[in-house]
């Protein structure tokens, strides 16, 4: 099984912004997607809880706009 901390970084782009994002898991399934606060990177979830999820379903992790390996300006909103 992928571990968080060995999962790759992988990248898409949506609307101007590139957005930094590992997938661990299962490679089928409705993938869990993780959503942190608006400075909180990916590395700020604890491996013990993601690789726990991980084991049952694919799980997503990822950067906000503006933070960690994403591009783009941090949000200051949530609307």
């Amino acid at each position: 099984m992928t571990r968080l901390e060995t999962a790759p970084t992988e990248f898409v782009e949506s609307a101007g912004i590139t957005f930094a994002y590992r997938r661990l898991g299962p490679p089928s399934g409705i993938p869990l997607v993780l959503l942190q606060h608006f400075t909180g990177h990916m590395d700020s979830w604890d491996p013990a809880v993601v690789n726990g999820l991980a084991k049952d379903r694919p799980v997503v992790v990822f950067d906000n706009a503006g933070v960690g390996q994403s591009s783009g300006a941090t949000p200051d909103n949530v609307s």
